[in-house]
């Protein structure tokens, strides 16, 4: 008699609630990895992980240095479901950390990074008789590492029974600990990059306040403006015929600031703003360099020192200060006279005093430039970490690195490499002319360079790199000539680097360098995290023993299949196998021998299936196959093929082979008012035909409504 119920009776309690701890795990994934402050969400998180697992509390704690080196509780965070019983009074065993202080074994675990679980009757003392005092049947707890230090821990406890803990339970709390230590990495970063912004922002604000209070010089912050305005007001304190404002630029003084001579001459004023002196080989701006003093020449004329130049006939009496800031001379402000002795030593008291004041302005305007460049430099590096950071899936993460890139520092290509390992992996790329070639290739791990680069842990510029003889050109680049390279490192670890180039040469900055180097450390933090989402994604969809399909991604991928066939009319059939006498196999040979041949069998189904295909471990032993753009006939020769395939595996036990068959029922989709379930239900009528007719074979649930043997065409 045909089963009227396509539901499979559940392995146990285990197996049933494993879809629940997984949900849980990405609930946490998703709290946790999409916020800034991941401590916002804690508390959900831990009263979805304790009603997901049946425990009695759930919590989170902190380390706290404590004066004997033992590292105990700090801030703590808890969950209970309102029926765990109070600790005995003074007993301190409601606070693992006090567990902790008295149990060095626990203290060594978790800072090895292994996860302490306790069963109180099972216990050694003295953690036996702690948890008794605790009345705490059972625990679980794992630790919880930030840039790889031991920071805290997470655990799980049941008062009311000797929980026995799956390896589900465990595996979502460990991946929840790592959770907490990826989210508390991220937080730090952005918490240091809107410190360094905030911290811009306010030195602006000194800026803008000094501008209030300056005197009339530094009453711009301007750059342009303060140097127009020091020879304007320098008039008031010494007068003159003409006057230059110099900046020193290495070996070179360049005027570029001058006025009064546009009343001599349309053209002069021009000509003189196109003068450059070597410092060295000018005495009176060489003496002014090495002495900080002013200068002055009372008679041109009689002067030997002084250098004659065209725009300078009419000068008779010369003075010049320097310009000095923090003990560095930057410039010379210079006035003069036609006539012959005019300027005393008290002009030069006074034009020296100016200049003190002309290189406060100065300093002021290079400080503003420079406050609001940084701050536009940390607004952009935090808008560019913002969208990396909001991104969870690692395709899109990449995508955003390299984009929002160049608007912290221009490039012309730039590449993502992650390690692995046999060497470095090209993930993503931008700007090449050879991009398609690049993607995905592994480029050997003793490459010189890149070694530097993810060994040094800080950024390394090359001004060309073509003619540096460490820089391989990969992928046949010619273009490269300015070059960054940085490590990219999370949790202590390196875990790749990333590279920028520019077709100039010197292109690139120590200041560039810094900048992508910022950036970096948020980039490590979101790749890391959409790796871990990935994980935690991968496990909630996947059975843990043969690494299938679990039986709740089946039934959401068999929907989208379903109505993807109705809606084009194509055919799509559904297989479900199950393991002849697999009882037996556990009974006989015990149950790790019946995993070892759950998981050789999984594997012996998949390599006989398109990619397409959707294969799931459905129950026990039992497995669905959904073959889309396939008709009856066609499912008939995959089942005969799985067969086959099933037949041909066999398991070494102590010397002696053991093989399985498996039981198969066959159904195709009609097009009219079908559902999945009842698809399911033909198939799996078509299953229990086979298993009380003919076990080892394949029925096929036909149009006619009733099994039959599913005949071999191919």
């Amino acid at each position: 008699m045909p089963r009227q119920s396509v539901s499979v009776s559940p392995v146990g309690d285990k197996q049933a609630a494993r879809p629940t701890i997984l949900q849980a795990v990405a609930t946490a994934a998703e709290r946790f990895l999409s916020v800034n402050d991941w401590r916002l969400e804690i508390k959900r998180v831990l009263s979805v992980l304790g009603q997901a697992t049946g425990v009695s509390r759930a919590y989170l704690r902190q380390n706290s240095q404590h004066h004997d080196r033992v590292q105990v509780t700090g801030r703590t965070i808890q969950w209970h479901d309102g029926q765990a019983p109070r600790p005995r009074k003074n007993s301190g065993a409601d606070n693992f950390g006090h567990w902790l202080a008295n149990s060095n074994r626990w203290i060594v675990r978790l800072r090895r990074g292994k996860t302490v679980l306790a069963v109180a009757s099972k216990a050694p003392q003295p953690e036996n008789g702690m948890m008794e005092a605790a009345q705490v049947c059972s625990m679980l707890v794992a630790p919880i590492f930030v840039d790889g230090d031991w920071w805290g821990y997470i655990g799980l406890e049941d008062c009311h029974r000797e929980h026995v803990w799956a390896d589900d339970e465990v595996e979502a709390l460990v991946t929840t600990a790592r959770l907490v230590g990826a989210a508390e990495e991220r937080r730090t970063i952005f918490n240091s990059i809107s410190e360094r912004y905030e911290a811009e922002r306010q030195q602006k604000h000194l800026a803008y306040l000094l501008h209030q209070v300056g005197i009339k010089l530094t009453g711009t912050l301007e750059l342009n403006q303060v140097l127009a305005m020091v020879l304007e007001q320098a008039y008031t304190i010494v007068p003159y015929d003409t006057a230059t404002f110099m900046l020193v630029e290495g070996e070179q003084v360049r005027i570029v600031s001058s006025r009064g001579y546009d009343q001599l001459g349309s053209d002069l004023q021009h000509n003189v703003e196109q003068l450059t002196f070597q410092l060295s080989e000018t005495p009176n701006l060489s003496v002014m360099a090495k002495t900080r003093q002013p200068y002055l020449v009372p008679d041109t004329t009689q002067d030997p020192s002084w250098q004659w130049v065209d725009a300078g006939r009419h000068i008779r009496s010369w003075l010049g200060a320097p310009v000095v800031i923090a003990n560095d001379v930057v410039g010379f402000i210079s006035v003069d006279k036609m006539d012959v002795g005019y300027y005393t030593s008290d002009h030069a008291e006074w034009l020296s005093a100016f200049a003190g004041q002309a290189a406060l302005a100065l300093q002021n305007a290079n400080l503003y430039a420079d406050v609001i460049r940084r701050a536009e430099q940390a607004e952009l590096l935090r808008q560019a970490s913002s969208a990396v950071a909001s991104a969870l899936h690692l395709d899109e993460v990449l995508d955003r690195i390299l984009v929002n890139l160049r608007r912290v520092v221009p490039y012309d290509s730039a590449a993502i490499f992650l390690s692995e390992e046999v060497g470095i992996r090209i993930v993503a790329a931008r700007g090449f002319a050879q991009q398609a070639a690049l993607l995905d290739h592994i480029f050997p791990m003793d490459d010189e360079l890149s070694n530097l680069v993810m060994s040094s842990g800080d950024a390394i510029i090359l001004a060309d790199a073509l003619a540096d003889e460490r820089f391989n050109a990969w992928g046949g680049v010619s273009h490269t000539h300015g070059w960054i390279g940085v490590p990219l490192i999370s949790g202590g670890q390196t875990i790749g680097l990333m590279t920028i180039d520019h077709h100039e040469v010197g292109f690139f900055t120590p200041e560039d360098a810094r900048l992508v180097q910022a950036f970096a450390g948020e980039v490590s933090i979101a790749i890391e995290k959409a790796r871990l989402f990935t994980e935690v994604q991968r496990l909630a969809i996947t059975d843990p023993l043969t690494g299938l399909y679990n039986q709740r991604y089946f039934y959401e991928a068999g929907e989208r299949e379903l109505k993807r066939a109705l809606k084009h009319q194509h055919p799509l059939s559904l297989i479900i196998a199950d393991i002849d006498l697999f009882k037996q196999v556990n009974d006989t040979y015990g149950h790790q021998a019946g995993d070892q041949m759950l998981r050789r069998l999984a594997a012996a189904l998949a390599a006989n299936l398109r990619q397409v295909d959707i294969l799931a471990r459905y129950g026990g032993e039992e497995f669905a196959i959904l073959l889309p753009e396939t008709n009856e006939q066609g499912a008939c020769i995959v089942a005969h093929k799985l067969r086959e395939a099933a037949a041909a595996v066999e398991l070494n036990i102590r010397g002696q082979m053991v093989h399985v068959s498996i039981s198969q029922g066959v159904a195709e989709l009609q097009l009219e008012g079908e559902t999945l379930e009842k698809l399911f239900l033909r198939a799996d009528q078509a299953l229990y035909h086979t298993k009380q007719v003919y076990r080892g074979q394949i029925s096929l649930w036909s149009q006619s409504d009733q099994p039959c043997p599913c005949q071999r065409e191919d």
